[in-house]
C-alpha cells in the first residue's frame, strides 16, 4: 500500500497533468501527459500514451498504449495466458507459491494498442495482440487476433464488421499521424475534430500538418 502511494506521489511530481485515482493500483507504469486512470483500475509494466484514459476496474498488464485512447471500464488488456502445448496449463512450473519451483518465471508477452483507439466496456484483449490506430473494439468483445488500423471489431471472438473510413481516407489519416501533432496545433484547430471526415476536411488537415 505504501509502495503504491509512493508511486502515485512520484507520478504527480513527474507528470502533474496526469490524474490517477487513489484506489487505482499502479506498478512500473510510464504515464504520458494528461492521462487519466480512474477508480480500482490496475496497471502494471505498461506505457500509457498522452491523453489516454482508463476506466474503472480495468486491468492492463505488459502493454504499450498509444495516445488519445479511450479505454472503458471492466476491460482487460494483456489477459493472463497459459500454455496449451505443455503437459499442463497450470502455473505451478512457473510460480513459486505452489512449492514446485524456487523462483517465479511468469510468461510476459507485450500487447500493443495504437493511437486513438476506443475500447468498449467488458472487452478482453489477449496478450501479444496488436490493435491498429483508430480501431474500435465493441463492448463485450474478446480479441484473439490483431486488429488493422481503423477497423471496427465486435464479438467473441472479435471479427471485423466494417472500417470507419475508406482505404484512401485511412491512408491519408495514417500519414497525417495527427496524434503526434503539437498540443497547440490541435488546440488551434479543435473545430476540425468535431465534424465528420470529408474530402474537404482531409485537405484542410493536410494543409496544416
Amino acid at each position: 500500500m505504501i509502495g503504491n502511494l509512493l508511486r502515485k506521489y512520484l507520478l504527480k511530481l513527474k507528470h502533474p497533468t496526469a490524474k490517477c485515482s487513489k484506489s487505482a493500483v499502479i506498478n512500473n507504469v510510464d504515464f504520458g501527459e494528461y492521462t487519466q486512470v480512474t477508480s480500482n483500475a490496475s496497471l502494471s509494466n505498461t506505457k500509457l500514451g498522452d491523453y489516454s484514459s482508463v476506466g474503472r476496474n480495468t486491468t492492463i498488464n505488459h502493454a504499450d498504449i498509444g495516445k488519445f485512447c479511450s479505454i472503458s471500464w471492466n476491460v482487460t488488456i494483456g489477459a493472463t495466458s497459459h500454455p496449451d502445448n505443455h503437459i499442463t496449463t497450470h502455473a505451478f512450473p512457473y510460480i513459486s507459491q505452489f512449492g514446485m519451483v524456487k523462483k517465479n518465471k511468469k510468461i510476459k508477452v507485450k500487447t500493443i494498442v495504437g493511437n486513438d483507439v476506443w475500447i468498449g466496456t467488458n472487452v478482453v484483449i489477449m496478450p501479444g495482440i496488436s490493435i491498429g490506430n483508430g480501431a474500435i473494439i465493441g463492448a463485450g468483445s474478446i480479441v484473439t487476433k490483431n486488429v488493422p488500423d481503423y477497423a471496427v471489431v465486435v464479438g467473441v471472438p472479435a471479427k471485423i464488421t466494417r472500417y470507419r473510413f475508406t482505404s484512401q481516407e485511412i491512408n491519408i489519416l495514417s500519414k497525417l499521424e495527427w496524434w503526434n501533432w503539437p498540443r497547440e496545433r490541435i488546440k488551434n484547430n479543435i473545430e476540425l475534430f468535431k465534424i465528420p471526415i470529408t474530402e474537404s476536411l482531409l485537405k484542410k488537415l493536410k494543409d496544416i500538418s
